[in-house]
């Protein structure tokens, strides 16, 4: 077995939400808002344009996850505009029998210089099995097409410290082809300021269930003395 160097691109996409065309999650965020999402490539083959553009199909889907913690990850349809904002590489020396596509497991290794224990995700096939991603209930999967009638089956997947303890803001995006062919994969993770975006949002809608249930509850009667 031979020793390669991993090569780990890590971009940093920013994303203008104008419009959410679907009604049902509207009040998602308010117009004209930036989502910051990190993109760190799984893979030792560099990211296809048409790859890193196509995940303006689920960032919402993403933030969705953030703010409400859903596992559905529902196609939010609407007007993205998506920029480049940073691309770093990291080298790492790995022993890897199938080099061009380390790691082939669901054993992900941190990137060089990150003081972090290895994560885990659910294991994800070269070749796609759905039966087998279908049979791990952690992997949502959708049938969704990107630009130029590029049509993929998109994996998204859970990270995880332990076996029992997932990280919050860590998702594995994974494309397929139409022949079966893993094409993309990708570990997601949204900036800080999104997270706080989320985390301020929760907190008013929190503030406002609270004033909406005290001001509808009946006032207390006081005993006569």
């Amino acid at each position: 077995m031979t020793t390669r160097p991993l090569r780990r691109e890590k971009l940093l996409l920013t994303y203008k939400i104008s419009h959410v065309q679907d009604e049902r999650y509207a009040d998602l965020l308010e117009p004209d808002t930036t989502l910051e999402l990190f993109l760190t490539n799984m893979r030792n083959r560099s990211l296809l344009a048409v790859s890193i553009d196509s995940m303006t199909k689920s960032v919402l889907s993403l933030y969705h996850s953030l703010l409400t913690g859903s596992k559905e990850f529902p196609v939010i349809e609407a007007d993205v505009h998506m920029n480049l904002m940073f691309v770093n590489t990291l080298d790492e020396q790995l022993k890897q029998p199938n080099w061009e596509n380390a790691p082939p497991t669901g054993m992900l290794p941190p990137a060089r210089g990150v003081r972090t224990r290895k994560i885990f995700t659910p294991a994800i096939p070269e070749e796609a099995d759905m039966e087998v991603l279908k049979g791990d209930r952690r992997n949502c999967i959708r049938t969704m097409e990107f630009r130029f009638g590029n049509v993929y089956t998109r994996v998204i997947s859970p990270v995880y410290r332990s076996q029992d303890r997932e990280l919050p803001n860590r998702w594995r995006v994974t494309d397929y082809d139409t022949s079966g062919k893993l094409v993309m994969s990708t570990l997601c993770q949204f900036k800080r300021c999104s997270v706080q975006l989320a985390k301020s949002k929760r907190k008013r809608e929190e503030d406002c269930s609270t004033t909406t249930s005290s001001s509808s509850s009946p006032p207390k009667k006081r005993a006569r003395v």
